[in-house]
């Protein structure tokens, strides 16, 4: 038995969508599902939303090392021994997908002294400029929140100082050398 059409059917790119009329303009639409955050800039086709989570199974962290080592090791520069390290098992991971492809991460981990770092926050090349590196930072700082961290830190490439600055970090302390990229001391201090 052949089906029969019953109708017109129109074939709509995703970028021709205007999303804002689907949806209430807020700078940043976050939708909470358990640790899960989603965030979509407006205006943007609904399959470029970053899904965020902390990176659980093993299959999770290995996404994570391959993002780092695109972005660390093969696009920076940095040797294996300078970008994977002994903190790797006790830090928290955040993982970032866009329709299934790991795309971002960045590391949190606990330090002695009673302060929070935030480490090795990265975008893949073709995947920046859309608002993920602001989301993977949110994510950690929850995370630290959750865990009563108010005294966070990290060391920042030079170049990132204003969008760490836009979460309230300020710069702390001359440039210096950490495995052959310029950085800089950046604190944050909550009451």
């Amino acid at each position: 038995m052949a089906i029969k059409p019953t109708g017109v059917v129109k074939v709509v790119h995703p970028e021709s969508v205007n999303f804002n009329m689907l949806v209430p303009f807020r700078p940043w639409r976050i939708m909470f599902a358990q640790r899960t955050q989603y965030h979509s800039l407006p205006g943007k086709a609904a399959h470029m939303s970053c899904l965020y989570r902390i990176a659980t199974t093993a299959e999770d962290v290995l996404k994570v090392i391959v993002i780092r080592g695109i972005v660390f090791i093969e696009e920076q520069g940095v040797d294996w021994e300078g970008e994977i390290d002994e903190f790797e098992e006790s830090s928290i991971h955040i993982l970032g997908e866009v329709d299934g492809q790991p795309v971002a991460s960045g590391r949190l981990r606990f330090l002695p002294d009673g302060w929070a770092k935030l480490e090795r926050v990265a975008v893949r090349p073709r995947w920046r400029g859309n608002g993920y590196a602001h989301g993977v930072v949110e994510n950690l700082l929850e995370e630290a929140a959750k865990h009563g961290a108010k005294k966070l830190k990290m060391h920042a490439q030079v170049y990132l100082e204003k969008l760490y600055g836009e979460f309230g970090f300020h710069r702390q302390g001359a440039v210096f050398d950490e495995c052959g990229i310029d950085h800089i001391l950046m604190i944050r201090e909550d009451d």
